[in-house]
């Protein structure tokens, strides 16, 4: 794909098609000084045939290198890859076993489907309120309870970097002859190292999707489906593929999707390794200072492999501070900026960009933190977005069927015992709190509006106001 590119722009083509920006000419001086005129003579196209065999090959390409059958390169996002997987292998009715910390797109992608969850809930370690991967067991249990079951999701790892125990899970779902697909968003690095948790493909999923832009270098947007085996059809995938995918891919995330591939190809380990060692370094260093506490292995009573290493997952709560706290000092005095930050805590990645003076940074930035913010007392430890507040709740309904029912809207403070008809979804990590068809209880209330308190976005919600108004089914209450 990088060669397709290098090509256009040798022969120098003078575009006659619907490419507004006219590889630069006609767009805001400004806007082309500030991103720079390769941006937009790169954003080329000549024909679809073309186009369609660059892209083949490096599709090809890919799946060789995360060990698929077949890769589909997504330029949408990994909410597409979600969509048209589901769109591909279920339909209205179907029960497909759904872990609840799952992102809002497979929520969205239920609704278009309108399959049926059957949610399952995250082991927690409760000293941490965090999700420690799904069992094996009780996706066992799972199966045997709903025999026609069409497809089990996951994600793995988690948002906090959490892996499950995908081989054993891989083996339980076929045992039943069901597909295992793996939301693999926060992990497209985690196939090219040993010391990383194991990939969704090595594990013997079905099927992954994994954003390459999240920790690998593509820019946004662009991500990954995997395909592998035989239980899911790769013809039918390649159709919702393209039912969900724009008709003009913007062709720089094609070509950044392109590169990251060849990088890891030809030299992940080598790159990952030296992330891993500024990432164990990094975290002595931190705990070193006091204070504060990182989710780890021995802390979680996991094996080292289920943990990403590389994700710097930080509680504050004992500086006597929460997580937003420490995210405004990062972002106003050591302009830092971080993954995200909650009541509990902060989460921020190392990636192929860190470097030992970043590290370094980084990590005298949070000792100056605590050396001049820490306040008497602990703080409490509050929930955080991927703990205990994602627990399966009670389920009136599918998602589609109270997404698409007769609505009422009111107060987020008062819709206890109501049926949620919208996700309401604190953004980052994405992770619904609420979604259509669950009951509302008060502590998912409370939660939230805690939460929105501190400026959170609620993504999705175009106007959620100061008064907090939420969807929820008209004949509930």
């Amino acid at each position: 794909m990088v060669e397709h590119i290098r090509d256009l722009r040798s022969r120098n083509i003078v575009p006659y098609l619907s490419i507004g920006h006219r590889l630069g000419d006609a767009a805001d001086p400004e806007i082309v000084a500030l991103l720079g005129r390769d941006l937009f003579e790169s954003n080329n196209w000549v024909s679809a045939v073309e186009y369609e065999r660059a892209l083949a090959a490096s599709e090809i390409l890919a799946a060789d290198a995360w060990g698929a059958d077949r890769s589909f390169y997504l330029v949408d996002g990994s909410s597409a890859g979600n969509h048209a997987l589901l769109l591909a292998t279920v339909q209205p009715g179907d029960e497909v076993i759904v872990s609840r910390d799952v992102h809002w797109s497979i929520m969205v992608a239920l609704i278009l489907t309108g399959a049926r969850p059957i949610y399952v809930t995250p082991e927690i370690a409760v000293d941490h309120d965090v999700g420690i991967g799904i069992s094996p067991v009780e996706i066992e249990r799972a199966l045997v309870g709903h025999p026609h079951v069409k497809l089990v999701i996951i994600v793995s790892p988690s948002w906090c970097g959490v892996a499950s125990d995908l081989a054993a899970i891989a083996v339980i779902s076929h045992a039943h002859g069901v597909p295992l697909y793996v939301d693999e968003a926060w992990g497209p690095h985690v196939h090219f190292h040993p010391d990383l948790p194991t990939s969704a493909m090595t594990a013997g999923a079905d099927a992954a999707v994994t954003s390459v832009h999240k920790i690998l270098p593509a820019v946004s947007q662009g991500s990954l489906l995997n395909i592998r085996g035989n239980l899911i059809d790769r013809e039918r995938v390649a159709t919702s593929v393209r039912m969900v995918s724009t008709t003009s891919p913007m062709l720089p995330i094609v070509a950044t999707l392109y590169a990251a591939r060849r990088q890891m190809a030809l030299e992940g380990a080598e790159r990952l390794q030296r992330v891993i060692d500024l990432s164990r370094q990094a975290r002595s260093r931190i705990w070193e200072i006091g204070g504060y506490n990182l989710l780890s292995p021995e802390g979680l009573g996991i094996p080292a492999t289920r943990l990403d290493i590389t994700k710097f997952v930080i509680d504050v709560h004992n500086l006597g501070m929460t997580g937003f706290d420490v995210e405004n000092r990062l972002n106003g005095e050591f302009s830092i900026a971080i993954e995200s930050a909650d009541w509990r805590g902060i989460v921020a990645n190392f990636n192929l960009g860190e470097t030992e003076a970043s590290a370094i940074a980084f990590v005298d930035a949070l000792f100056r933190i605590a050396e001049t913010d820490r306040r008497p007392g602990a703080g409490t430890s509050n929930l955080r977005a991927t703990g205990e507040v994602v627990a399966v709740p009670e389920q009136a309904m599918t998602p589609r069927d109270a997404y698409f029912s007769t609505t009422r809207r009111i107060r987020l403070a008062d819709a206890e015992g109501e049926i949620a008809a919208e996700l309401v979804t604190p953004y980052p990590p994405g992770i619904p709190i609420l979604a259509p068809g669950e009951v509302i209880s008060r502590a998912r209330i409370d939660y939230l509006l805690r939460v929105y308190e501190r400026g959170a976005v609620n993504y999705g919600n175009a106007d959620w106001n100061e008064e907090r108004m939420i969807s929820v089914v008209a004949s509930a209450g």
